[in-house]
């Protein structure tokens, strides 16, 4: 079993630079993510049976990679508008502004940096809505180097598909990995996966450590970073 050759050789690697571990047992059937950016239902119709997960973080954003018992990859992300040092809003930019800021710093600078992918070209894209507001789903083929490619993939091309939404100084971007192109049935995982969302999420985790605020805070030295990761459970010790 080939479990999430392109999600962890991808994306994994290239939105966030902290470390990766697997979360701490939580609230049954439920994923807290750090800065209480969400709360995930594990229970989401999007996916089935036993669910394996991997998360990084760092203060500007966050990931969860997930695979379902078919062997299905989602991914969710967020982004802090404020923290993040490539994603910078523009003073009073609209949702559909920030969405295609979203979109295109992952296909310029988040895709095209990856050497496994030989090429990417967008097949569709267009707004969604949803009961989370107003999105932007988008669809991306991918042609991958053969050496990047298991041998009992179908080709060398997989599909990616993006939904992303805004919601206060964050960014969400829910991701789902098809090997067969079926744009309605990835615009129905990820607006599923989206609507299982609670934004903002529990409160899991002590708000404070010291005078040191975890949630929108702007940090200044790398001491500063480290005790966040910490409060936030998101250092090395689960490698």
């Amino acid at each position: 079993m080939n479990r999430g050759w392109l999600g962890l050789a991808f994306l994994a690697s290239m939105v966030l630079g902290g470390c990766a571990h697997t979360p701490q047992p939580q609230m049954q059937a439920f994923y807290h993510s750090p800065s209480n950016a969400y709360t995930l239902n594990l229970s989401s119709t999007a996916l089935q049976g036993h669910i394996s997960m991997s998360e990084q973080c760092e203060p500007y954003g966050g990931s969860l990679n997930l695979w379902d018992s078919k062997n299905r990859f989602f991914r969710v992300d967020y982004l802090n508008f404020i923290e993040h040092p490539s994603v910078r809003a523009p003073s009073f930019a609209n949702d559909r502004t920030l969405n295609e800021l979203v979109i295109n710093y992952y296909q310029n600078e988040v895709i095209t940096k990856q050497k496994s992918i030989r090429s990417n070209k967008v097949l569709f894209r267009d707004t969604v809505n949803s009961t989370v507001g107003e999105g932007l789903l988008t669809i991306m083929s991918l042609e991958m180097y053969k050496e990047a490619v298991p041998p009992d993939a179908l080709d060398n091309t997989v599909y990616y598909g993006f939904f992303i939404f805004r919601r206060g100084d964050y960014a969400y971007i829910v991701q789902h990995r098809q090997e067969i192109y079926q744009p309605e049935r990835m615009k129905a995982m990820l607006v599923t996966l989206a609507q299982d969302m609670t934004i903002p999420g529990a409160k899991a985790y002590a708000p404070q450590i010291g005078n040191l605020s975890v949630v929108d805070q702007v940090f200044g030295s790398q001491q500063e970073i480290n005790a966040w990761k910490k409060a936030m459970k998101c250092d090395s010790k689960g490698n």
